[in-house]
């Protein structure tokens, strides 16, 4: 790789994040900070379930879009080729992601919690389980055939694997700022808020994204690095949200839960961190923290030959 080879790849990741922004932030700012809350503001909650659900689904295919274009009309190359993997790797991401929701509930009913399912499915209740059983996955597979399969691609053979995926969970999260920003656009733009709590609100909601979505995209760059399949992470990737969405809708004192609400997290970030490590280690890197609180500008300004973990994907 060559310096020549360094400016274009990060000039494809400022083009694709451009794109990925430009079409998923319109769908987002459209859903939650306009629809959504309108909605909610009205107490039609059957229409804001219905508009949350077609609203992410869609922004989710922003980083394919994006991805897509750059590999077709800036590198003028095929799309990475579809790895399926292993089918027990399937399995344990099912069980780890179903866990990390399941287990807090446990820890919540040890300590007094009450849990009741919900004892009657709507039809828009039906819906939202139709729409993230047959469209989920290809979403989940969108999102992190751009935030993997690209960005990770075209950054590793640069700079490493480990601050690969801190630069794409920095831009994840970045992404995803519009999904927790919305409600306070929305109180903004009616005169509800005053603009510099829009502006207090929107620095801590991208640092907590910034932070929170490094750690997530450890989890799913270990799982690149190791397998090459974007079809595996999409299927990751689904299991964690419908972990999430399922008890918060279908279980009645679920979201209102102290377990529920710090629980998943309690289980989740460590483990995010053991991976970052284990990406860290497996490039000879033995102090994860020299490479977290480095000077970023300076080592983006120049080429960095290195190797990632494998070239071996199972």
């Amino acid at each position: 790789m060559t310096s020549v080879d360094f400016k274009k790849d990060l000039a494809g990741i400022k083009y694709y994040f451009l794109i990925a922004v430009l079409f998923s932030w319109l769908i987002f700012i459209v859903t939650d900070a306009w629809l959504l809350p309108g909605a909610l503001a009205h107490q039609r909650n059957q229409s804001a379930l219905l508009i949350a659900t077609f609203g992410h689904l869609a922004g989710m295919f922003g980083p394919a879009l994006a991805a897509i274009i750059l590999w077709k009309h800036f590198y003028r190359t095929n799309l990475p080729p579809l790895r399926w993997s292993l089918p027990k790797y399937y399995i344990y991401a099912s069980l780890a992601m179903a866990g990390l929701w399941v287990i807090p509930a446990v820890g919540g009913l040890l300590f007094g919690d009450s849990f009741k399912i919900i004892p009657e499915m709507s039809k828009t209740h039906w819906i939202f389980v139709g729409m993230i059983l047959s469209v989920g996955w290809f979403a989940g597979t969108a999102e992190e055939l751009g935030w993997c399969s690209f960005v990770l691609s075209r950054l590793s053979p640069h700079i490493g694997g480990t601050r690969s995926v801190i630069i794409s969970g920095v831009l994840r999260g970045v992404w995803h700022w519009p999904i927790l920003a919305g409600p306070i656009i929305y109180k903004t733009v009616t005169g509800n808020n005053p603009v510099y709590l829009l502006l207090i609100m929107g620095i801590v909601y991208l640092v907590q994204l910034v932070i929170s979505n490094i750690l997530f995209g450890s989890v799913f760059g270990y799982l690149w690095y190791k397998t090459k399949s974007y079809p595996l992470l999409g299927w990751t990737h689904i299991w964690f949200d419908l972990g999430r969405d399922f008890s918060l809708l279908f279980i009645f004192g679920y979201q209102g839960s102290f377990w529920s609400k710090f629980g998943w997290g309690l289980l989740f970030y460590p483990v995010a961190y053991f991976f970052l490590d284990r990406i860290a280690r497996q490039e000879g890197i033995t102090n994860l923290n020299k490479v977290l609180f480095s000077n970023w500008l300076h080592f983006l300004s120049r080429e960095s030959n290195v190797n990632t973990m494998n070239d071996s994907p199972e």
